[in-house]
């Protein structure tokens, strides 16, 4: 089943990661709604949008209108061999002027990892039961995350991970979507510089809020 699109070329792919290694710089992947057994790395300039679920769906008891998800744990997905690795991140962006809007991310290591990279902007992304973080960063610089939710479903160590080679780091909500950490261990450990966070809901971490 092809059912994902590269807008610019109009070509379907079956699997997200052949999109992006056959995707030219600055063009768009965009997925239907559905279930992606994949661990994808985005090594060049490209905007990955997630499709919408036709009515709420329902994962792991987060009740939610993005349908797009990468995971490890249902074998109702398609994933492009080897099958997705729970050991790595979901999504691992190393490239610059990416963009990933509407996806949730559940049961990898890492949500989304984000290294070497800059003017990265993250919209409306979901990770559930991530077990080290839902989102990393490092050796990056003008990074931005709006309308998040990060669920630790007291599995996930820290739900952001803000090193100390990043900086220039927004966490914020959207005019359409609060954003929010809960239930990890530690809520969002900052250790980088000119980073801002604004209203950002951080509540029922096992440990620290903001670190």
């Amino acid at each position: 089943h092809f059912r994902v699109t590269n807008t610019n070329t109009d070509t379907k792919y079956a699997y997200v990661q052949t999109a992006i290694d056959n995707a030219t710089a600055g063009h768009t992947i965009v997925l239907e709604a559905g279930i992606y057994r994949e661990n994808i790395v985005i090594d060049k300039q490209l905007t990955l949008t997630g499709g919408t679920a036709s009515g709420t769906l329902v994962w792991d008891g987060i009740y939610t209108s993005v349908g797009s998800i990468f995971t490890v744990d249902n074998s109702d997905g398609l994933g492009t061999p080897p099958v997705a690795n729970s050991s790595r991140a979901g999504i691992t962006v190393a490239a610059n002027d990416v963009t990933i809007n509407s996806l949730i991310i559940a049961n990898f290591t890492h949500g989304i990892s984000i290294e070497d990279s800059n003017n990265i902007d993250i919209i409306g992304a979901i990770t559930i039961r991530t077990q080290v973080s839902g989102i990393s960063i490092a050796s990056s610089d003008s990074v931005t995350i709006s309308g998040f939710s990060i669920y630790g479903r007291d599995t996930t160590g820290t739900g952001i991970v803000i090193e100390d080679t990043a900086s220039s780091v927004q966490l914020l909500s959207t005019q359409d979507k609060n954003s929010s950490v809960e239930n990890c261990n530690v809520g969002i450990s900052v250790a980088g510089d000119d980073v801002s966070i604004d209203s950002v809901q951080v509540h029922t971490n096992n440990n620290d809020g903001i670190s």
